[in-house]
């Protein structure tokens, strides 16, 4: 977008298309995954979306993962 609308980084325009972006990557990702962080359902979700493999049984295990 930054280049099709030729926006440098001190555009106001671009720095609100940046915000509103980051929104709504975070509302999609929450509506996905949750926002319970001591959700293992969630934390099991995410790995298997990472291509996880065995997917760990516990929350501490999910979070120490590298994919």
């Amino acid at each position: 977008m930054c280049d099709h609308f030729k926006w440098d980084k001190k555009n106001a325009a671009r720095q609100d298309a940046h915000k509103w972006f980051r929104i709504a990557l975070t509302k999609v990702f929450n509506g996905k995954y949750g926002t319970n962080v001591e959700n293992l359902a969630s934390w099991q979700s995410l790995c298997s979306r990472l291509g996880v493999d065995p997917i760990p049984s516990e929350i501490k295990q999910c979070r120490g993962v590298r994919p």
